[in-house]
């Protein structure tokens, strides 16, 4: 019996095409986190039901907005390195004083928990 990866955990099995699941990780697929990805965003939605925000394109204020929003919100934020393009927004989040937790892989591309520098609120918008 042959196993076929095709997303997010799902594999299909078995002649008949049965299905087998492995859930995002519990962190991610909380409703409180927020994940900014690339490529992956429709992956998540489709066979995780998990919203994700290609961030890459927004301009630089209005993701900074789109952080400070969350972040005042008190919610995690997680991004998926799914992609040459998602390089910059680390290095635009480390700029804004955001530091990167490396927490594990989703489909084999490694994923960060954002940690926004605290005792003066959430981060300033800078454009």
């Amino acid at each position: 019996m042959s196993t076929i990866r095709v997303g997010v955990g799902l594999a299909l099995t078995g002649r008949h095409g049965g299905r087998r699941y492995s859930p995002l990780p519990t962190e991610l697929s909380s409703e409180q986190a927020w994940v900014w990805a690339d490529l992956l965003t429709g992956t998540l939605w489709y066979y995780a039901n998990k919203p994700a925000f290609k961030v890459g394109f927004a301009d630089p204020k209005t993701r900074a907005l789109a952080y400070r929003f969350v972040c005042e919100r008190g919610e995690p934020q997680y991004l998926i390195r799914d992609s040459a393009g998602m390089q910059p927004i680390m290095d635009e989040i480390s700029l804004m004083g955001g530091t990167f937790e490396p927490k594990g892989e989703v489909e084999e591309q490694p994923y960060f928990l954002i940690h926004w520098p605290s005792g003066e609120g959430c981060l300033p918008i800078k454009p």
